[in-house]
């Protein structure tokens, strides 16, 4: 009961998750289950390839994406999903929380020295969502280790008036 409670809270965001128990707790039960969730997620992969590309929330378990990348030669957007480390294929011009395709309302910034890190927003839902250029890269890095490096971008986009959706 306790983990079905925890999966509708990660589904509705960061906000939710934090009204609906201690955050040390939740944090337990994220490790806790994390590993068999990432476990199911592989097996079920050859299936969720097929389900609908605009998604939102992740096609295997429901939890909202906590960063997303930029790969190959045509620069394909892919979502990471906070729960269960699934990555689908999203739309690079299209909020990953509100779903807007307004051009106007979405928008992204870098640091200087690092072109390959954006952070991409949205005026419409006031979300935000790292971003990494991978497309270069030989072997792509860990994003648990890439988005915990990065905060200081976190930070920048709070200053600016974003929220974060899904926890770090």
């Amino acid at each position: 009961e306790l983990t079905g409670r925890y999966l509708d809270a990660a589904r509705s965001g960061c906000d939710e998750i934090l009204k609906t128990a201690d955050a040390e707790l939740l944090s337990l039960i994220h490790l806790a289950i994390k590993p068999q969730m990432e476990k199911t997620a592989l097996t079920m992969q050859p299936e969720a390839q097929d389900a609908e590309r605009l998604c939102q929330s992740c096609p295997v378990c429901g939890a909202l994406p906590y960063v997303s990348d930029l790969r190959n030669d045509n620069r394909e957007r892919f979502l990471h999903c906070s729960m269960c480390a699934y990555q689908w294929s999203y739309p690079r011009v299209r909020c990953v929380f509100c779903g807007t395709i307004d051009t106007d309302h979405l928008g992204y910034f870098t640091v200087d020295d690092q072109q390959h890190i954006r952070v991409d927003f949205c005026r419409s839902c006031g979300g935000y969502l790292k971003n990494f250029d991978i497309s270069q890269y030989h072997i792509a890095p860990p994003m648990p280790v890439e988005d915990t490096a990065t905060l200081y971008l976190d930070y920048k986009a709070i200053d600016a008036g974003f929220t974060k959706k899904t926890a770090n």
